[in-house]
């Protein structure tokens, strides 16, 4: 091989996909298609379809082994698909006895769009957490799964809140917030996502067990105002001073029933009084 070009970035379906060919004589021989993971080969079989490619060397950081496996064999342009670490296929230990019934609906629900069905392990990286899908039975159809990484955690979460908050602040976008535990003697408790819909505030408490249900609450009127005022002002004495400004309200009162709004979300999880 008389030359190889380094870090091409390739634009593919509005994705940059990184990779490095080698040339000989000016005509390309290998691509080495280098990528951070693979966990369906669906976005891999995207990138195989938009030209014909008469030799490849796939290369993600993190991927299955079976999919790896299972590439080299639908790919007869693909000469190797080498990982640098194995992800494991949880859905054996997650379904049990009904394994084999769920390969079988998920088979049927994939068909041909990738190459391997099982569910790797979770995985994440400080530029970016893998998008995920997940069955909607009611849509039949399969959704993209939430981000659960905090942006304080991932780069593209950070640059993704940071766009949302100028949305929200132009008025343009209702919020939602994963929150991230705070300082203050009032804080929200870990795995608590709220949103506004329809001038009210939707509280869930993500549980810990991936099978048990989410407490969600629905906030209004002044019960609402009460989570926006404690959560900017953290403790009891500014959230009052707050809430004073706002409603026509005596002191004494205003006090019992922030003191019971805290206590009641205190004790259903949503809320940690230190």
């Amino acid at each position: 091989m008389e030359q190889i070009v380094a870090g091409l970035i390739r634009e593919h379906e509005g994705r940059r996909v990184p990779v490095i060919l080698f040339t000989k004589n000016g005509e390309v021989q290998t691509w080495v298609v280098v990528d951070d993971c693979a966990l369906s080969g669906v976005r891999f079989r995207q990138f195989m379809t938009s030209c014909e490619f008469r030799s490849v060397i796939f290369c993600p950081l993190f991927a299955p082994a079976g999919l790896c496996d299972a590439i080299q064999r639908a790919e007869p342009g693909v000469e190797a698909c080498l990982n640098a670490v194995d992800l494991q296929d949880v859905a054996p230990e997650r379904f049990g006895t009904a394994y084999p019934q769920w390969l079988e609906q998920r088979r049927s629900r994939v068909g041909e769009k990738g190459y391997w069905l099982g569910i790797p392990e979770p995985v994440a990286f400080a530029w970016c957490e893998p998008k995920s899908k997940y069955w909607d039975p009611e849509a039949g159809c399969y959704r993209a799964s939430w981000s659960l990484v905090p942006p304080s955690f991932s780069l593209n979460r950070q640059h993704e809140a940071e766009r949302i908050r100028m949305v929200v602040m132009a008025g343009k976008k209702k919020r939602t917030s994963l929150l991230v535990p705070g300082s203050g003697a009032i804080r929200s408790a870990p795995r608590v996502l709220w949103t506004e819909i329809d001038n009210a505030v939707a509280l869930a408490r993500f549980p810990s067990d991936p099978d048990a249900g989410a407490s969600c609450f629905r906030l209004e009127g002044s019960a609402a105002e009460m989570w926006h005022c404690l959560l900017e002002h953290v403790n009891l004495d500014a959230a009052e001073a707050a809430l004073l400004t706002r409603f026509d309200v005596d002191l004494p009162s205003l006090r019992h029933d922030l003191a019971a709004f805290v206590a009641e979300l205190d004790k259903n999880g949503f809320l940690e009084v230190r």
